[in-house]
């Protein structure tokens, strides 16, 4: 997804109310990730025109934390010092934004501290983690946060008219229960025939699923008219299985690149999908 897609997505969250506590901000360049996350920044702490940016330009704005390694790694006492400035209350805005800069080299004691912060946010924290390998990241962390993917420049993801139908025929009929597994199996083998028609399918499913994050609390902040009517159909579902459904697609683009069966890689999010929106609805 492109980077004014994403601020546009953040926006969409923090109209509806439900905005996420945590993100995790990768691909791209590292200089690109910087940007973005200072961007997304300004965005959060009171709109991306006006004094906020210059401030935080200026690297004037109190509302903002930004954390950055000591040498080679972000240790212990960096994230408890951050912890500790998150608990207090914001400067001038209606919330806190921290920046953890090349959050991957953090050693594993610090990522342990960090979890506890996730795991109990102050109230009008946002957190922002830049990472150039998530996977160095312990899945607790990643499970508490919504990955925000930055496109390599001139990205094509493929079958962008018929393979988005299909991911939203495919995720709504899980969630719902509509079509048996063979149907759905169908649907992910016509893109099991590379890693770039899966990597194409796969962004049009987690794009999908974003929007029905945010047509959770009001499918009215959709922009997608088709997505909206898709989202007023879904009202048994919860924000807690979008975003699982999210973790599994995540978890599934991991594991096509490392070289797993492209084809059992779908079908099993197919099933798992499946299965989250049959148990993960009530929780």
């Amino acid at each position: 997804m492109d980077d004014r897609a994403l601020l546009s997505l953040l926006e969409r969250n923090m109209r509806s109310g439900a905005l996420t506590h945590a993100f995790i901000v990768t691909g791209g360049t590292g200089a690109r990730r910087a940007a973005f996350a200072l961007d997304a920044a300004a965005l959060l702490l009171g709109g991306a025109e006006g004094r906020v940016s210059e401030r935080i330009a200026e690297g004037n704005c109190p509302d903002l934390i930004v954390l950055a390694p000591d040498g080679d790694s972000i240790k212990t006492e960096q994230v408890t010092e951050l912890s500790a400035s998150l608990r207090s209350k914001p400067f001038s805005a209606d919330r806190m934004v921290a920046i953890i800069e090349n959050a991957d080299v953090m050693t594993p004691q610090s990522q342990n501290k960090l979890l506890k912060t996730l795991e109990e946010p102050a109230p009008g924290t946002v957190l922002l983690l830049q990472s150039d390998n998530p996977e160095r990241l312990l899945q607790t962390i990643r499970s508490r946060c919504i990955i925000l993917r930055l496109d390599a420049a001139g990205a094509d993801h493929g079958g962008s008219g018929e393979s988005l139908s299909d991911a939203k025929t495919a995720l709504s009929a899980a969630l719902q229960h509509v079509k048996p597994l063979a149907d759905m199996f169908a649907i992910c083998d016509k893109y099991a025939g590379s890693r770039r028609d899966a990597a194409g399918f796969l962004h049009n499913m987690e794009t999908f699923l974003r929007d029905m994050v945010v047509g959770v609390r009001d499918s009215g902040l959709i922009a997608d008219a088709g997505n909206r009517e898709i989202a007023a159909q879904l009202t048994m579902q919860t924000d807690k299985t979008f975003r699982a459904a999210i973790g599994l697609i995540e978890e599934t683009r991991r594991d096509i690149e490392r070289g797993m069966n492209i084809k059992y890689c779908l079908r099993d999010m197919g099933v798992r999908i499946r299965q989250e929106g049959l148990y993960g609805k009530s929780s």
